[in-house]
């Protein structure tokens, strides 16, 4: 698992840099349209538009889950300031 700029181990991070280069190389192989190996023919097709909602919903589950932690963890400490855990 990917760690995040906090060291910590971060599944949802992991799942995005994985998601990104999944799509980036769908994104790379639609440029070829069909690959001809001995008799057989593989036709390429991929939605740009579906990888991209892909990537999109995935990067902002990212982002919208780490604010919701950072906000948390001042939480936590303003707590721990309130009743003098410091």
């Amino acid at each position: 698992m990917l760690r995040n700029s906090a060291g910590k181990p971060d599944g949802m991070f992991t799942f995005a840099t994985i998601g990104f280069f999944v799509t980036t190389f769908c994104i790379v192989c639609s440029v070829i349209k069909s690959v001809t190996i001995g008799g057989f023919t593989i036709k390429i097709h991929v939605d740009e538009s579906l990888l991209l909602g892909y990537l999109a919903s995935t990067y902002s589950a990212y982002v919208l889950r780490r604010k919701s932690r950072d906000k948390l963890d001042l939480h936590q400490k303003q707590q721990g300031a309130l009743n003098g855990d410091l």
